[in-house]
């Protein structure tokens, strides 16, 4: 964190202000062994405990700071500040890992070894204070505080500031940093997808390559099986890592879909009346009305396209088994035609083994008469 941030959080926690402000803290994680969850955090236990404390943040979300993979569900709450009761809201989830392909591929140089470290998003609106508070912990050697700080205008000359119209927009639609942390999830999982994708096809032009190779025509693999047994070996392994890599991203759309759809239950509970979809205009300013319906707009859009992408791995999945069971369909023929080709040649080498026999049995007396002939009595 930014020197003077502990002076900035306890001042936040405690003032009152007419408009709306917004603190978005970068907690950066950091391979580390000796550390919890193998992640190291750039913020000290005491600042924490004291943010904590100040803000009221639910316990659950400690363990997504310091690195830990959460597999749970996104968590909406609402707290009362004082007298006023559900004043306060806190929405935090942990986005899944879509940089993750490269770990299946075991025994290549660029596998990675162990996971990578996930993205966790926490928010907290006080409605009478006019404040939002965001912390997200991610690994810095990860595409989310670049595209975030990028997307919310904040340059390498004034790091810690957001320019001020973007801030009032990000602080008058308190949802927007999730949306916009949603948006780019989506995008990691898109050069996810398309490496599965590729990785398919290319086994399946491999398969099709063999298929033709295997013609009537061809004769030079009827002569060397085993070479046609490796390429179907390789064949099979690549299309079980792509198996493995298809079914870690359909998990990963589903929680992504879930994740989208509790963000967008909570925006319309806490932002937006539920009946009528419409921005409250009387709990937020008219200038509101827009960043808010962007807002929503936004995590219909993610939840929406994840569906697809959800649809499309599935269907990548089952591609995968055709061909799977394509590849077995021309083992199990090639064995066939393999057994077929020992007994036909044992058969000739039966026939020949009786022809020797027969002739041995009629040439054999002679050659005894012969012998005996000869012989002096």
């Amino acid at each position: 964190m930014m020197p003077g941030t502990d002076r900035t959080i306890k001042a936040l926690s405690t003032e009152t202000c007419g408009c709306p402000r917004l603190l978005v803290l970068f907690i950066k994680l950091e391979k580390s062994k000796e550390s919890a969850f193998n992640q190291k955090v750039s913020i000290s236990l005491e600042q924490a405990e004291t943010i904590f404390s100040q803000f009221d943040i639910h316990g659950g979300f400690m363990g997504d700071l310091i690195g830990r993979p959460d597999y749970w569900s996104a968590i909406n709450r609402c707290k009362s500040e004082g007298d006023k009761v559900d004043d306060v809201f806190e929405f935090f989830c942990q986005h899944p890992r879509w940089a993750q392909s490269s770990r299946y591929e075991k025994g290549l140089p660029h596998a990675l070894q162990g996971h990578r470290a996930p993205c966790s998003v926490y928010m907290h609106h006080s409605k009478a204070r006019n404040l939002t508070l965001y912390m997200i912990a991610a690994s810095e050697a990860e595409d989310w505080f670049p595209s975030l700080r990028q997307r919310i205008g904040i340059n390498t000359d004034s790091p810690d500031r957001i320019p001020q119209q973007v801030s009032t927009a990000l602080a008058l639609s308190p949802f927007m940093i999730h949306a916009i942390m949603s948006v780019i999830a989506f995008e990691q999982s898109i050069d996810y997808v398309a490496s599965v994708r590729d990785k398919l096809m290319t086994q399946i032009k491999h398969v099709n390559d063999y298929s033709t190779d295997k013609g009537p025509h061809n004769t030079k693999l009827r002569r060397s099986e085993m070479e046609g047994r490796i390429r179907l070996e390789n064949i099979t392994k690549e299309l079980h890592l792509v198996s493995q890599t298809a079914d870690s991203g359909i998990a990963g759309s589903h929680m992504s879909i879930k994740i989208a759809e509790k963000m967008l239950e909570a925006h319309s509970m806490h932002i937006m009346p539920t009946t009528t979809k419409e921005p409250r205009q009387q709990e937020s300013p008219a200038a509101a009305a827009a960043f808010i319906r962007d807002t929503h707009g936004m995590l219909q859009y993610v939840r929406d396209s994840f569906y697809s992408q959800k649809d499309w791995l599935t269907s990548y999945k089952a591609r995968k088994d055709t061909a799977m069971n394509f590849v077995f369909n021309m083992v199990t023929q090639q064995d066939s035609a393999t057994n077929v080709d020992i007994s036909y040649k044992m058969s000739n080498d039966s026939s020949s083994m009786n022809a020797v026999t027969i002739l041995t049995l009629i040439f054999l007396p002679g050659t005894f008469l012969s012998v005996s002939n000869n012989h002096p009595s």
